[in-house]
């Protein structure tokens, strides 16, 4: 898969669940699209963040950070005209 097609799919899906799924829920629904097990994506998921375009939330009921988008996240979506997944 190219690189910005896994951003597409991957932002789309946190914009989707925004701040409700860790990198697991993420990786499960990557397979349901043909994707997953390509790659790693908690490294990727740590790119989008260290990019701008995503925040992580830590919260004591999980014991994995939770993904949101950031104001940079939802305008990457909106100007390559990505739509939500599902």
């Amino acid at each position: 898969m190219k690189t910005k097609n896994k951003k597409e799919l991957v932002l789309s899906l946190i914009q989707k669940n925004d701040g409700k799924w860790t990198w697991y829920q993420l990786d499960r629904a990557i397979g349901v699209y043909g994707h997953g097990g390509k790659g790693n994506l908690a490294a990727f998921l740590n790119e989008l963040t260290k990019d701008g375009l995503v925040l992580t939330q830590v919260t004591p009921s999980y014991p994995h950070p939770l993904y949101c988008l950031t104001a940079l996240g939802k305008a990457w979506l909106e100007t390559n005209d990505v739509r939500k997944m599902a």
